[in-house]
């Protein structure tokens, strides 16, 4: 599978793909809830991927996907494992959104999604990302 990045300016209108440094990266999935985490920082919670048994398997991790200033590069990095003791639970079909207007950094509320074919979620968790 492709490990693609795609970025979409908003003002043009227009793709770029940039090119994405060496290090570690998000597994490929379906589902995952994206947020803006300031200007050049982009943030990814949950999803889902195929379980090496069949079927889904949900995710309880976040990324930042961190651009450079003009986009032609970006790296991954990973802000919250699933082995916490107050990590989400993995899912899918959730919500991220921006809340509160930090100025030191972002703060995400993740609510919600649904256990792949398990159980639905009513929990919340708050996310704070510090900019760099």
């Amino acid at each position: 599978m492709e490990a693609d990045v795609h970025v979409l300016d908003t003002s043009t209108w227009t793709w770029t793909r940039p090119l994405l440094e060496a290090g570690p990266a998000p597994t490929p999935r379906a589902g995952a809830a994206a947020a803006a985490a300031g200007e050049n920082t982009f943030v990814i919670c949950g999803g889902a991927e195929r379980a090496p048994e069949g079927g889904l398997l949900g995710r309880g991790d976040a990324w930042a996907l961190c651009l450079s200033g003009d986009a032609a590069t970006a790296r991954w990095e990973l802000l919250a494992g699933e082995d916490g003791p107050l990590a989400p639970t993995g899912r899918n079909a959730h919500s991220l959104t921006v809340i509160g207007g930090a100025t030191k950094g972002a703060r995400l509320l993740l609510h919600g999604g649904w256990q792949p074919f398990v159980r639905t979620f009513d929990d919340s968790h708050v996310l704070t990302v510090e900019q760099e």
